[in-house]
């Protein structure tokens, strides 16, 4: 999150398309950095899975008009409940394993999430 691009980039879509949950990967930043881009901003609530060294982290941020309940988190994965006006459903957000060797405990645990 600290190129300028990403950024700017992040802000362009927080303004223009503002959707109420808004999920990021490869943050690469612990959670105060992550927190300091949505000072201000409609997004009051997050969840994060912090970076391992430089590389992955994932950020879950939503404003006041959704509840989200995590019911799992992983480096790869953060599994929701998400109720929104009325209704709800559950939702994964996915960062896919990078790591060859990872891939098979990724969709297995994937596999039985869904």
């Amino acid at each position: 999150m600290g190129s300028d691009l990403t950024v700017r980039r992040l802000k362009e879509i927080k303004n223009k398309i503002s959707p109420d949950i808004l999920f990021l990967m490869e943050t690469k930043n612990q959670d105060e950095a992550v927190f300091k881009h949505f000072r201000g901003s409609a997004y009051t609530n997050h969840y994060t899975v912090p970076p391992i060294g430089l590389s992955g982290g994932l950020a879950l941020s939503w404003t006041d008009n959704v509840h989200v309940d995590v019911l799992y988190s992983s480096q790869n994965i953060i599994d929701t409940h998400v109720q929104f006006n009325g209704k709800s459903c559950f939702v994964s957000y996915v960062y896919g394993a990078p790591q060859k060797e990872n891939r098979t405990l990724f969709w297995e645990k994937l596999s039985e999430i869904g």
